[in-house]
């Protein structure tokens, strides 16, 4: 199964972080424009799958990308075990790999994309894709500074372990919106009116 998930900086989510660089990420006014996408793709259902990293509207970091200043992350990590491990890689195509019958539970995944080296970089807001509030300001990123941070997912019976299916008759008939679950923090809430 192939899905893909994107984080829009536009979406209307606070981040708790505090960055002295830009970042792209929910919530965050940084890349107005700028959407981190990952596809996530069954290897081996429940031990493994491909994780594709890919960035629009953030030029700046796709320059980065494309000049091999970037390494991609995912974090996996299983909270009743304890267990967190950091899967690294040079390129926007990984395999991450995990076993839950050694965790003893579904692990929850979070990718990101970070820097492989320090920069320091003289911002031009309109060719960089950045806000103007960051316009012709000097930053200085540290080796491993993270420039885009996806939400955190956690696969079940599958991807449709991310959704949260409820009946909603006060919307019009045949409608739905997802947006993002209350009570569980790693699936997404679907609404919807099935009724036709």
């Amino acid at each position: 199964m192939r899905t893909e998930i994107s984080i829009r900086a536009s979406d209307p989510n606070s981040s708790s972080r505090v960055f002295a660089w830009p970042v792209l990420e929910a919530g965050n006014a940084s890349y107005p424009n700028g959407i981190y996408s990952f596809v996530c793709e069954d290897k081996e259902p429940g031990k493994s799958f491909s994780l594709m990293h890919s960035v629009r509207g953030a030029p700046l970091i796709t320059e980065w990308m494309e000049s091999g200043k970037t390494s991609f992350v995912c974090s996996v990590a299983a909270p009743r075990s304890m267990y967190k491990k950091l899967h690294v890689c040079a390129s926007p195509e990984q395999l991450i790999e995990w076993s839950r019958d050694d965790l003893g539970e579904y692990p929850m995944f979070r990718p990101m994309i970070v820097l492989r080296v320090a920069i320091t970089h003289i911002v031009n807001s309109a060719k960089d894709g950045l806000h103007h509030m960051w316009d012709r300001r000097e930053l200085y990123l540290p080796k491993g500074a993270r420039v885009a941070i996806g939400h955190t997912f956690k696969f079940q019976a599958g991807m449709n372990g991310l959704l949260d299916f409820n009946q909603d008759d006060t919307m019009k008939p045949g409608t739905y919106k997802l947006e993002p679950s209350t009570k569980d923090d790693f699936k997404f809430k679907v609404s919807s009116n099935a009724t036709m």
